[in-house]
């Protein structure tokens, strides 16, 4: 894995970028051979991997493959009751696994359809949504997220400004919206959309 690679993984995975002194501290090498291996962008070795790993506690997977999702088709996102639950029946898919290019231990993926307009003509009503979530998710600027807040579920884009919360649709008729930092407490992710799409005629069309 080249330098370039790791450390979008990282940022993925550990929601910051390490500086070259903290992975020097992990592999134990000199500031000067990491500086080089940047400036080549080198590849680490399966063992300086696994030291990496161990240190944040996370598995990186580079893609080579297909992963199995589970689709619970009853489990559908709405705007206006507040419905949104992870169980009962499911369906199984195959997608390429390049579509999550890292994963975690602490991740888990699911994945359900959308009954609302606010990300329209990005995700349209009827969409299937993938989710990322983990029990210590942050938000990341200009990501979409489900969340719940003040009792509702969206679908919305997420940015941090200096006090407050910015909640952006795609959609025009939905006006932006902002979240004071003592309200904060009111948001709840749920997951983090990584991939969206139709399912037409049990193939997925993803985007």
């Amino acid at each position: 894995m080249k330098y370039s690679e790791l450390i979008y993984a990282l940022k993925n995975l550990i929601n910051y970028e390490p500086k070259q002194i903290e992975l020097c501290k992990i592999l134990d090498i000199k500031p000067t051979a990491m500086s080089a291996r940047v400036q080549r962008n080198s590849d680490f070795n399966s063992d300086e991997i696994e030291k990496i790993e161990k240190n944040y506690n996370i598995k990186i997977n580079p893609s080579n493959g297909y992963i199995t999702l589970r689709y619970f088709p009853k489990n559908i996102i709405y705007n206006n009751n507040n419905k949104f639950n992870i169980s009962g029946e499911y369906i199984e898919y195959k997608l390429p696994e390049n579509i999550f290019p890292y994963s975690s231990f602490n991740n888990s993926y699911s994945m359900c359809r959308v009954k609302m307009y606010d990300m329209k003509p990005l995700i349209n009503y009827d969409d299937f949504v993938i989710l990322e979530s983990n029990s210590n998710m942050e938000i990341k600027n200009g990501e979409l997220y489900i969340f719940f807040y003040d009792k509702q579920i969206y679908l919305k884009r997420l940015c941090k400004n200096i006090n407050q919360i910015v909640v952006l649709s795609e959609n025009p008729d939905f006006k932006t919206q902002y979240i004071e930092m003592n309200q904060i407490e009111k948001l709840k992710l749920i997951g983090k959309v990584v991939c969206y799409g139709r399912i037409c005629e049990n193939y997925l069309k993803t985007q």
